[in-house]
């Protein structure tokens, strides 16, 4: 929901441009098609997500001054549409919620669906009304939920990185470009949190790859 928030300048809605048919498959070559325009940001389009972060950069400099700790946050902690931040205490950590939600509710943005693994500001953010996911444990799991696709423990305030399959892959000693680039898009981990314990299994296998003579779909030339 977020991209729709974001206006199209009129200017620039000619390449939004799409055709609409009133009745698909009657009368085809004598059919009038009707031509509208996108007036929001679209899903699905390569520059939706950078006209999404530079609209909000540009909206959180407004409060720069006004909520300095909260602008730090919500300007490096926001991934998209999700915003995720710890703080050094529950009244700090309430602090940040109130003030995000208005700061982002100036840009008729509403942050929803807010997760704490502290019972105390689990609660005082429903006796302020703000909706709180109320995801329930599954008993069949090792992780509650999940931040950024990431798998989270709140018990333990740990993330749960499953690389099982992973390993499986990378057994299979492939020494190819190809395989690596594979390997390398099975760990989804938009933090970064591994990369120096996956670079470094990479880079065995890198070492290896002068090696292969041939890698497929290459062509010697003379």
């Amino acid at each position: 929901m977020a991209f729709l928030m974001i206006e199209i300048d009129e200017s620039e809605r000619d390449f939004t441009r799409f055709f609409w048919d009133e009745n698909p498959g009657i009368d085809l070559e004598n059919k009038r098609l009707d031509i509208f325009r996108m007036t929001r940001v679209l899903f699905g389009v390569k520059s939706s997500p950078f006209l999404l972060a530079a609209t909000i950069k540009h909206h959180l400099k407004k409060y720069v001054d006004i909520f300095p700790d909260t602008f730090n946050h919500l300007n490096q902690s926001l991934y998209v549409d999700d915003f995720l931040c710890g703080n050094v205490s529950v009244q700090a950590a309430l602090t940040t919620c109130i003030e995000s939600k208005q700061i982002l509710e100036d840009a008729s943005m509403d942050l929803r669906k807010w997760r704490t693994n502290s019972s105390e500001l689990n609660q005082r953010l429903k006796n302020l009304n703000f909706e709180v996911d109320e995801h329930k444990e599954s008993l069949n799991t090792l992780i509650a939920s999940k931040v950024l696709g990431v798998g989270w423990n709140e018990k333990s305030d740990t993330f749960y990185f499953d690389s099982s399959d992973l390993g499986t892959f990378l057994s299979k000693g492939i020494n190819t470009k190809r395989y690596l680039l594979e390997a390398a898009g099975r760990l989804f981990d938009p933090g970064g949190r591994l990369k120096h314990s996956t670079l470094s299994e990479f880079q065995k296998h890198q070492m290896m790859l002068p090696k292969a003579t041939n890698f497929k779909g290459s062509k010697k030339h003379s």
